[in-house]
């Protein structure tokens, strides 16, 4: 394993850069001593360490828990993608706030209480970008008949409660046809984490 740890960032070129995001080429000697290039998609936006965060939001709704998710157009796919909330940190905000401030933004629910937070950045494709996220626990507030949402101009987003059981990445699979939206892979990760024992038993 020894091998692994002998590589080596030479140099980082920016090829283009626009507004939010900037293509890199980054030249690297490996371990065994040969010059190597990899490209890279990186946002041009991060301040400290976390470019983002991602919420798992529970709410209780008719004696149940749910999770709060959110169904959005994202040009990259082309059609509508089924997530956690999420968003950028803003400058040197902690994820903690970040996220309590992404939840109100998309959703109009608030924080109770923070469960969890990701003690170090987690990488999202790590073979394409070096963007992370960090991901946060939060139980919401009471639920609310009408939440509002205080989402930018340029943003059109739906919340969905999704009841949170075993049987929650049936529930994404089924949206997902009937919507014919994509499903984020960390919520089904998280989902099929959730079915484990289902899928094994």
């Amino acid at each position: 394993m020894e091998q692994y740890h002998n590589v080596k960032i030479e140099k980082i070129e920016t090829l283009y850069k626009a507004n939010w995001l900037q293509l890199n080429k980054i030249s690297f000697t490996d371990s065994k001593n040969k010059i190597r290039s990899w490209e890279s998609v990186d946002r041009t936006t991060k301040k400290g360490d976390t470019d983002g965060v991602d919420i798992i939001a529970i709410v209780n709704k008719d004696s149940q828990r749910h999770l709060i998710c959110v169904l959005q157009f994202r040009a990259p796919i082309g059609k509508l993608s089924l997530e956690f909330p999420a968003g950028l940190v803003d400058g040197d905000e902690s994820a903690e706030v970040s996220a309590n401030r992404e939840l109100l933004e998309e959703t109009g629910y608030t924080s109770k209480s923070v469960c969890h937070v990701s003690p170090t950045p987690m990488s999202l494709e790590p073979g394409l970008s070096s963007a992370n996220t960090r991901y946060v626990i939060i139980n919401v507030k009471e639920e609310l008949l009408q939440p509002q949402q205080h989402l930018e101009e340029n943003e059109l987003i739906e919340v969905l409660l999704i009841p949170l059981d075993s049987n929650i990445a049936d529930r994404l699979n089924k949206i997902a046809i009937e919507r014919n939206c994509q499903i984020s892979s960390q919520l089904y990760a998280f989902a099929l984490g959730l079915s484990f024992q289902t899928i094994f038993s």
